[in-house]
C-alpha cells in the first residue's frame, strides 16, 4: 500500500514540470502533483512545456506522448540535450514495442500507460524522487569533502610561501643588519648601500611575484577556457620550492596544443602529481632523481602521465590511495588531495585517470576531452 505521507516527504521539495494536452487529466493530475510537490508548472503541449522549461530548472518533467504542435518525445529529445541528466516520466496509452524503443532511445527514465492508475503513478513518483534525493545527498557529500581540501589547500598554501620565502626574508635580514652595523661603525659605503637596497628590493618584488603566483593557482574559477597545454604544466612546476627539487630532473615530453577545459583545476592537478613525486623521490633518494610528464593527443582527448623514479606505491596502500579521508607518509600517497583529484578528474572533467608502478617508481595517468 502506497504511504502519501512517505511520498511526500520525498517530493516536497522537489519541483516537477507537468506536460499533458487534454485538459481534464490535465486539472486532475495537477491537483495530485501540488498535494506533494513543493512546485509545479504546466504545459499543455510539448511547444509550451519546452519553452517553459528553458526559462525554469526542474527536478521532474512529467509528460504525455500524443500533443499538438510537438510530441512529448520530440519534446524529451530536445530536454536531454539541454541537460541529459533530467528525469523525465512519460505517460501514454501506447504501448507497440518500437513506440518505447523510441522513448528509451531517448533516455526517458519511467513510463507510465494510460489510464493511469493511480498507485503505480505514485509509486514511480517514489522511486524517482528517492533517486533524486540520493544524488542530491552524494553531491552534497563531496562538496563537504572539496570544501574541507579547500581549507587544507590554503594550509598548504601558506606552508609554501613561507618555504619559498624563507631564504629571501634571510637575504633581506642579512643585509639590513649590515647596512645599520656599518651606519653604526661609521664605515658606510654608500654605493655599495645603494646596490644592497636596489637588491632588497628586487627581492621583494620577487617574493610579491611568489603570492601572485599562489592566488592565482589558488583561485576558484568555474569557467572553462581555452589555454596551451605547456604553459599550464610550466605555470605549476615554478610553484615549486627550489630547495624541494635540489638536483632532481623534471623532464617534460609536451605537445605544444591548446586545451579546453579547467585551467585552474587542472594547474593544481599536475602541481600535486609533481608534488607527491618530489615528496616520493626525496624519501627513497634514488641516485638520479626524475620525473616525466609526457602528453599524448588524439582527435578528442588528451592524455598526461606522470611518473618517477621514487620508489612506488607499496602494495598494501596502492587500492587506497584514491579513498576519501585515507592519509598517510607513505610514498606517493596524499590522502584526501588525491580523492578529490579523481573526483575532479572524473565528475569535473568528465576524464579518467589511473595509477600504476612502472620503473621502480609511480605513474598516474590521467585522459579528458580537450574540445
Amino acid at each position: 500500500m502506497i504511504d502519501a505521507k512517505s511520498i511526500k516527504e520525498k517530493t516536497e521539495n522537489l519541483k516537477v514540470l507537468y506536460v499533458e494536452d487534454d485538459e481534464l487529466l490535465r486539472a486532475k493530475t495537477t491537483t495530485l502533483l501540488r498535494n506533494l510537490f513543493g512546485s509545479v508548472d504546466i504545459a499543455s503541449d510539448g511547444q509550451e512545456g519546452l519553452d517553459v522549461y528553458k526559462e525554469y530548472s526542474y527536478d521532474i518533467v512529467i509528460s504525455d506522448v500524443n500533443m499538438p504542435n510537438m510530441n512529448g518525445t520530440v519534446m524529451s529529445r530536445a530536454i536531454k540535450e539541454i541537460n541529459p541528466d533530467q528525469v523525465i516520466i512519460i505517460t501514454s496509452a501506447h504501448d507497440e514495442s518500437q513506440y518505447l524503443i523510441d522513448l528509451i532511445e531517448t533516455g526517458i527514465d519511467y513510463f507510465i500507460l494510460k489510464p493511469i492508475d493511480v498507485s503505480k503513478f505514485l509509486n514511480v513518483i517514489s522511486n524517482a524522487a528517492s533517486n533524486i534525493n540520493n544524488k542530491r545527498a552524494i553531491e552534497e557529500k563531496k562538496s563537504l569533502l572539496i570544501q574541507g581540501s579547500r581549507l587544507t589547500a590554503m594550509g598548504e598554501m601558506a606552508g609554501m610561501i613561507a618555504h619559498q620565502w624563507r631564504q629571501p626574508l634571510s637575504s633581506i635580514t642579512l643585509k639590513l643588519q649590515s647596512i645599520k652595523l656599518f651606519m653604526q661603525m661609521d664605515i658606510l659605503d654608500k654605493e655599495k648601500t645603494i646596490k644592497d637596497i636596489d637588491k632588497v628590493n628586487t627581492t621583494v618584488q620577487e617574493m610579491s611575484k611568489i603570492i601572485d603566483n599562489f592566488r592565482k593557482f589558488f583561485k576558484p574559477n568555474n569557467d572553462k577556457s581555452i589555454f596551451n597545454l605547456i604553459d599550464a604544466v610550466d605555470s605549476s612546476i615554478v610553484l615549486l620550492a627550489k630547495e624541494d627539487i635540489g638536483d632532481i630532473k623534471i623532464l617534460k615530453e609536451l605537445d605544444d596544443v591548446d586545451i579546453y577545459t579547467y585551467r585552474c583545476t587542472f594547474s593544481q592537478i599536475i602541481f600535486q602529481f609533481v608534488a607527491n613525486a618530489i615528496d616520493a623521490i626525496n624519501n627513497t633518494k634514488p641516485k638520479n632523481g626524475q620525473i616525466r610528464i609526457k602528453s599524448s593527443v588524439d582527435k578528442d582527448s588528451i592524455t598526461i602521465a606522470v611518473d618517477d623514479n621514487g620508489g612506488g606505491i607499496p602494495e598494501e596502500i596502492f587500492d587506497n590511495i584514491f579513498d576519501p579521508y585515507f592519509s598517510t607518509k607513505a610514498k606517493n600517497a596524499k590522502g584526501l588531495g588525491l580523492y578529490n583529484i579523481k573526483l575532479a578528474i572524473e565528475d569535473y572533467m568528465g576524464g579518467t585517470i589511473d595509477v600504476s608502478n612502472v620503473d621502480n617508481g609511480a605513474k598516474f595517468t590521467i585522459n579528458f576531452p580537450i574540445k
